[in-house]
């Protein structure tokens, strides 16, 4: 395993090298034709240099003859000056930052057609001979003005931005003719209260030569006259794609203005006016505005005091107008008009919408075909409305919409198993109505109990082993934890189709082994911790603390299956299931997640509720020595040797497969048959697995408290010289 993740990095680094190069070599190129442009510019400028000081000569010339100089005649002076500032400009503009022709064509060609308002300073992608501008303060962006900088983008989200700041940058933006190189003007958190910023502003946008496509004037304390003035812009623009004006109190005479405008408008795709308050009256100024609109596609009107009066001809204007539905001999039968609308994306959030609203929305459903986007968040929803859009999207069957956002509404746990119903059906639906978070969500073993009724033990089972859960509902390890399997046919079946039903496909098998295996350790721990050799407690304890007592308490269902299957996972441990790696130092056998996953069952078993039959069990198998092999044959895997080392250290406090380990399988005789020849091997020669045969009879030291452990070290011949001569030049190696 190792050496395929080895293998894997080298190849990736590789990979990584190569596409270094290639770029490297891409930046060289690059430079060279930038090079050259400015040699050939050089070459130029000192041509018409040569070429005016050549006319200069033999106008001299002929002056000598005695005629007066013409009035229009320049010194050598007079063209250097002349000259030099072209130069300059050519200088700067190849620095970073700057506009170019090529940049102009692409710019043209390439208009965006929707902008995500969330993220205002990625709208599109800056073209690699203009990167993108920092954010900068007024007076920084007035001096690079000045200096010949052209901006693409203007940001002054640093907020606290006044009217007359404002007003100073665009007039310097025309004082220079650089309004038609601005793309994005983000101007949110100003200070503009003052309608003659705004009105400036406008004018600005209604220059024939200003192309801008984003504007953002969130939280600016806009006032109803400055909305009519942006308003007026709005009418006349025919570039300007997202506009934000969330945050200004717009009320409904704001919004007349806004809808006015956006009747004559064409261009805008983009419209987020949240955390605004118009109210119903601007809800239904807003829908009677966007009938037939042809270009808006995102719509954000969250936190808007919006009620289901306002609702409700907002969803006819977006979504259609529903009328009724009705179940008949061939099925659902839904009469309605679906609207013309081209918003993909609506968005309202924190609008107290309630239950009513609710059913409004949910009725729309049934009718919308161009929605694909629904944003719900907390607008005080209970199960009822849960319950009827799942069923609406049930009954519908095939709908637009991808996405709905219901997360912050307060949902029962039968609500949620409709709504879970529909994500199983439909994949590909983004339905959330829970908050992600770091933490595990808690249920009661009342839900827990529904949840299982729904979907059924068997169902349950089968659908996690193959790999399919039910998320975004609830957790694979909360679920399973929480279950109580008491059904013997119901795990034999599990069992079976886990472990001992191979399929075709061979990788598909050892997946739902693994599955398999994950699956019981769950049902057996229930909500008590994971452990494995990471939680080992032996080097923490001394004396007879170490012994593990035999568990005296009747085995669940599930441990009995478990303690069934213990001689087949011992057998699949000498299953040969994974190619072997070949490598420039030879072949590598490689472990693979089956055995792996085994080894951890086992070691649970052993630490967690230890019992007769899966000690006797363990015995038959010949398990300590099927692990010793193994200990050996993967010598490269150190996870692998950690589980042995584990497994090893519970045999050892555990009383019958302690005298086992030094009667029936020699543990003392295999740790002198592998550590003699790897210990006398230099450090950097030695195989992995010498290490853990040092811990492995530091743990057999710590058992010298047993008579028959002291006897077995005692009786065995070559023990005690092994002890003080390499196992001590071992340990002073490692100090």
């Amino acid at each position: 395993e190792e050496e395929r993740i080895a293998k894997e990095a080298e190849e990736a680094r590789i990979a990584k090298e190569a596409e270094k190069k290639r770029l490297d070599e891409e930046c060289v190129a690059k430079e060279q034709k930038i090079e050259e442009k400015k040699i050939n510019e050089q070459k130029d400028d000192e041509e018409a240099l040569m070429a005016a000081l050549s006319s200069e000569m033999e106008k001299q010339e002929i002056l000598s003859e005695g005629e007066k100089p013409p009035q229009t005649m320049l010194d050598r002076e007079a063209i250097t000056q002349l000259i030099n500032p072209f130069t300059e400009l050519k200088k700067e503009d190849n620095q970073i930052g700057t506009f170019s022709p090529s940049v102009s064509r692409l710019e043209r060609k390439e208009t965006p057609t929707k902008i995500d308002l969330e993220e205002w300073k990625d709208i599109a992608e800056e073209t690699e001979s203009l990167e993108a501008d920092e954010q900068l303060d007024v007076g920084a962006y007035i001096d690079l003005l000045d200096s010949f900088r052209k901006f693409r983008s203007i940001d002054l989200s640093s907020g606290d931005t006044t009217g007359a700041e404002l007003i100073q940058l665009l007039c310097k933006l025309e004082e220079t003719k650089k309004v038609r190189y601005l793309k994005r003007l983000l101007l949110p958190g100003g200070l503009f209260e003052d309608e003659k910023c705004m009105i400036k502003l406008s004018k600005f946008l209604q220059r024939r030569d200003c192309r801008v496509t984003a504007l953002d004037l969130g939280w600016c304390s806009i006032s109803s006259e400055g909305v009519k003035a942006i308003s007026e812009a709005i009418t006349k623009s025919k570039h300007l794609i997202a506009l934000n004006l969330e945050g200004n109190d717009i009320t409904e005479t704001g919004i007349s203005y806004l809808g006015v405008a956006l009747k004559k408008n064409r261009s805008i795709t983009n419209l987020a006016l949240s955390n605004n308050i118009f109210g119903d009256a601007g809800a239904i100024l807003l829908a009677n505005c966007l009938i037939d609109h042809p270009t808006i596609q995102y719509l954000d009107l969250g936190s808007c005091d919006l009620t289901c009066e306002g609702l409700l001809p907002l969803c006819e204007t977006i979504m259609g107008k529903f009328i009724s539905v009705e179940e008949d001999e061939e099925g659902i039968v839904i009469e309605g008009e679906p609207a013309k609308s081209k918003i993909e994306t609506l968005i309202l959030n924190g609008n107290d919408l309630g239950d009513d609203g609710g059913l409004i929305i949910g009725n729309s459903l049934y009718v919308v075909e161009t929605l694909k986007s629904l944003q719900l968040r907390n607008c005080d929803f209970s199960s009822a409305t849960g319950m009827h859009i799942a069923t609406v999207l049930a009954e519908r069957g095939e709908y637009s919409i991808r996405e709905l956002d219901m997360i912050s509404n307060e949902f029962d746990i039968d609500a949620e198993l409709a709504l879970n119903d529909i994500v199983i059906d439909d994949p590909e639906l983004q339905l959330k109505w829970v908050q992600p978070t770091l933490e595990k969500r808690e249920f009661t073993p009342e839900e827990i109990a529904k949840i299982v009724i729904h979907y059924e033990v068997p169902d349950i089972l089968h659908n996690l082993l193959c790999g399919e859960n039910l998320l975004p509902l609830i957790d694979n390890e909360t679920l399973l934890s929480s279950m109580i399997v008491d059904d013997e046919e119901v795990l034999s079946e599990f069992v079976e189709e886990a472990f001992f039903a191979p399929d075709d496909d061979e990788e598909f098998t050892k997946l739902r082994f693994v599955n398999g295996i994950d699956m019981l350790l769950l049902l057996m721990r229930g909500d008590q911790p994971a452990k494995t050799f990471l939680d080992d407690d032996f080097d923490e304890l001394n004396g007879e603390d170490l012994l593990l007592p035999l568990s005296e308490d009747p085995l669940t269902v599930v441990e009995q299956f478990v303690c069934e299957c213990i001689p087949g996972f011992i057998d699949r441990l000498e299953v040969e299931d994974t190619d072997d790696l070949e490598t420039p130092n030879g072949t590598v056998a490689q472990l693979g997640p089956v055995k792996l996953k085994i080894m951890e069952l086992i070691c649970f078993v052993l630490d967690w509720n230890v019992s007769q039959p899966v000690v006797q069990h363990l015995l038959d198998s010949c398990a300590p020595l099927i692990v010793m092999q193994m200990m050996c044959k993967y010598h490269r895997h150190s996870i692998l040797h950690l589980y042995c080392l584990y497994f090893f250290r519970l045999c050892l406090r555990i009383e019958n497969l302690r005298e086992s380990l030094f009667t029936k399988f020699g543990i003392l005789d295999f740790v002198q048959v592998k550590a003699t020849p790897e210990w006398n091997k230099s450090p950097a020669d030695r195989l992995s697995y010498s290490g853990s045969l040092a811990l492995l009879v530091d743990a057999i030291h710590r058992l010298d408290f047993s008579d028959f452990v002291c006897d077995a070290m005692a009786n065995n011949a070559t023990w005690n010289e092994f002890e003080n001569t390499l196992y001590c030049k071992y340990l002073s190696e490692v100090e």
